[in-house]
């Protein structure tokens, strides 16, 4: 069978192309128009790679058109533009239109990445199932592994726990805020998608102001590291912000205080048991648990 192939010239990349192959709000448009008129100056020569868009839409096959994969080859610096759309950053604590952002970001059913005392964590509401989906996707985590509820206030956990155990009161009132994530027994309704056909979540109060003003903006957060499964957590020290996953939202602030996972504690049962070492030492925990609990590592 003899084919026909119909070559289409090299075209510049110009701003209505982009919106028609990738559509955008009016903002990103905007940004991306600007990045690709700078790059596109009139009577330029595209000869090199990266300032062309090569598309292949059809070909001839006995005088009649199939459909053939379209590929577009975009310049860094717009893909640079449209990947950095959703990141914002800051130093000390957020500002109002930013906690206003993160709080519109999660009560739309977003997904938000925020800095903690440790390292930064991928979040949502602790009720809307699809963005916990989605936060187990961007993680390619596997929904098997429950997410940690975070709150802004120690008091504000207390909802998510069901008859917590003195020693876990003891633990927050001594160590919250801080390094540490407590398992607990999970109130019957409560964040059912955050721990799916699970009796017990985590909770976690986290000892950082921007953190705590996020949360306090946003409200209680089922989160997790944010970082892919199975690579090292994210604390803020390497500016290659390619390591984080997708999220709606990421509020990035520098690195984090501690640098390091937190200590996770299983309180859900007769015993205090160490599921996780972290940041927070087992000398510090068996301290405020002596004369209550003891602690099994």
């Amino acid at each position: 069978m003899r084919r026909r192939v119909v070559a289409i010239k090299r075209r510049p990349l110009s701003a209505a192309r982009v919106r028609r192959l990738f559509p955008m709000d009016s903002g990103t448009s905007a940004d991306c128009t600007a990045t690709v008129a700078s790059n596109n100056p009139p009577r330029k020569s595209f000869s090199r790679r990266r300032d062309t868009c090569v598309l292949r839409t059809r070909r001839y096959v006995r005088g009649d058109f199939a459909r053939k994969r379209v590929s577009a080859r975009l310049n860094r610096d717009l893909f640079h533009t449209m990947q950095q759309q959703a990141l914002r950053r800051f130093t000390g604590i957020p500002n109002a239109a930013l906690l206003a952002e993160a709080a519109a970001c999660v009560s739309a059913g977003g997904t938000l990445i925020f800095p903690t005392d440790t390292v930064y964590g991928i979040g949502c509401a602790p009720d809307d199932a699809a963005a916990i989906a989605a936060v187990f996707a961007a993680k390619h985590r596997s929904p098997e592994k429950p997410l940690s509820v975070h709150v802004a206030l120690a008091a504000d956990a207390l909802r998510f726990a069901l008859e917590p155990s003195r020693a876990m009161l003891t633990l927050m009132a001594q160590l919250w805020p801080g390094p540490l994530t407590i398992i607990a027994r999970r109130a019957p309704g409560i964040a059912d998608a955050a721990a799916p056909g699970r009796t017990t979540i985590g909770l976690r109060c986290p000892d950082d102001d921007a953190c705590r003003a996020i949360l306090a903006a946003v409200g209680p957060l089922a989160a997790t590291s944010a970082n892919f499964s199975g690579e090292s957590a994210y604390d803020g020290s390497d500016v290659d912000v390619s390591r984080l996953p997708d999220a709606t939202l990421a509020l990035l602030k520098g690195p984090t205080s501690l640098r390091r996972e937190s200590t996770v504690l299983d309180c859900s049962g007769a015993f205090v048991r160490v599921v996780r070492h972290g940041a927070l030492a087992d000398d510090i925990i068996r301290a405020a648990l002596d004369g209550i609990a003891v602690l099994e590592s």
